[in-house]
């Protein structure tokens, strides 16, 4: 649970979907916030598991709004 709430609050590189990966296999790295330290972690997965992560976090946002604000949920006032 402490990891998605880590995800969902870290900056995640926006790789699009799977399909449209130019090298799904290419290593990315990037700097991460822990809780309880000042020295960000070194995070590598491949693009394709970037892409896989920020699609599980965008399908949680959406689910934790829907729930909380209703279904249909658009950027606009009411």
């Amino acid at each position: 649970m402490l990891t998605i709430s880590l995800l969902l609050l870290s900056p995640v590189i926006t790789v699009g979907s799977p399909q449209g990966l130019k090298n799904p296999n290419k290593i990315v790295c990037q700097l991460e916030s822990v809780i309880g330290t000042r020295i960000p972690q070194r995070v590598c997965r491949t693009e394709a598991q970037w892409a896989e992560i920020a699609e599980q976090s965008k399908y949680s946002m959406e689910n934790v709004l829907n729930k909380y604000f209703g279904k249909g949920l658009s950027a606009s006032p009411r």
